[in-house]
């Protein structure tokens, strides 16, 4: 088995077999050449890590996440699970200091 990793992808779904409810494959955008809808399959798993945000935005195109939420956007879940529930802005405090220098 080998790890696969390309740069200058953006990996919009991943692609889960219903019947299974594993996942199969990832669809995703080549930046470098412009493709669209590209697919890549996986042989025995797909090890997602995209940050705090790409990671979950990933997981509701997916239609993996609250069934709630993704009912609203009109996307029927495969899984009902709570993706992007414990997101947070980190509050940044600006620090000025007064020199005599």
């Amino acid at each position: 088995s080998r790890l696969v990793s390309r740069a200058r992808i953006e990996v919009t779904k991943v692609n889960v077999n219903l019947f299974t409810r594993q996942a199969t494959s990832i669809t995703y955008n080549n930046l470098a050449t412009g493709a669209t809808n590209c697919r890549a399959w996986a042989r025995n798993e797909i090890i997602l890590s995209a940050g705090a945000v790409g990671t979950p935005k990933i997981l509701l195109n997916s239609a993996i996440g609250p069934a709630l939420d993704l009912l609203f956007n009109g996307i029927l879940s495969i899984a009902d699970l709570p993706v992007g529930k414990n997101l947070a802005d980190d509050v940044g405090v600006p620090l000025v200091y007064a020199s005599a220098i």
